[in-house]
């Protein structure tokens, strides 16, 4: 479940906006909360954008925080996207083939923001690399020199398309309609198999839908079934 307690009228909405998103493009359903003991809690009053990835169990209150300079509907989207259990998308273990680290423009002690998750804990669904996730970091992110690039593309035509925030791509929403088991089409496009993972499950019920700009004081998810840790690295 979630509980909204952010005051800044833009940071409000675009939660919303990205609950309804989330909702309307997978079988993920969102609801008021009333007495659940595990919720997802949107706050505003502390410093970034951050989540957890996926549920805790022994966590009931799983905060999502969307700070000053996070109002927008592709931080909102992609901090969501992370609390239902999706991780960085260049935290991939296959992504050396797609995009390269330049170690020399990191500071040490920030390396690990780059750390590969590894099979046991990622399941890529056979999908390939996105780097036009959302969930993707643009090329300078911790960078110590903003005009070099810490993370470059193989393949120089699509260097410009890295760290887009304008909202999920078509992989994106895939990913997550494909670990939550949910119907879709789109999913015959590709040929995945599921791979082996490690992580406790949990479950979402049904609700009625959220209006488009509904602006509540309190949201709810029930999760008591879905994966904790997922599929790829968003």
């Amino acid at each position: 479940m979630t509980m909204l307690t952010i005051t800044d009228g833009r940071a409000r909405e675009n939660v919303v906006r990205a609950i309804n998103f989330w909702q309307a493009e997978t079988c993920i359903n969102f609801h008021p909360r009333t007495n659940e003991q595990h919720f997802v809690e949107f706050i505003g009053n502390d410093v970034g954008c951050w989540s957890t990835v996926g549920k805790d169990e022994a966590i009931g209150r799983q905060v999502v925080s969307i700070g000053p300079g996070c109002e927008h509907f592709g931080v909102t989207s992609h901090e969501l996207a992370h609390s239902l259990g999706v991780f960085h998308e260049q935290s991939r273990y296959d992504r050396d083939a797609v995009v390269q680290l330049n170690r020399n423009v990191v500071d040490p002690t920030l390396l690990f923001n780059f750390a590969k998750i590894g099979p046991k804990e990622l399941s890529t669904y056979r999908l390939p690399y996105d780097v036009g996730s959302v969930m993707h970091y643009t090329p300078t992110e911790f960078s110590a020199f903003k005009q070099i690039s810490a993370l470059t593309t193989v393949d120089p035509n699509l260097q410009q398309t890295m760290g887009q925030m304008e909202g999920p791509s078509f992989l994106d929403i895939l990913v997550l309609n494909l670990h939550y088991n949910c119907q879709v089409d789109a999913g015959a496009k590709f040929d995945y198999v599921e791979e082996e993972t490690t992580t406790t499950t949990t479950t979402t019920t049904t609700a009625e839908p959220l209006q488009a700009m509904e602006i509540l004081d309190t949201f709810n998810m029930e999760t008591d079934g879905l994966t904790t840790i997922m599929a790829r690295a968003a």
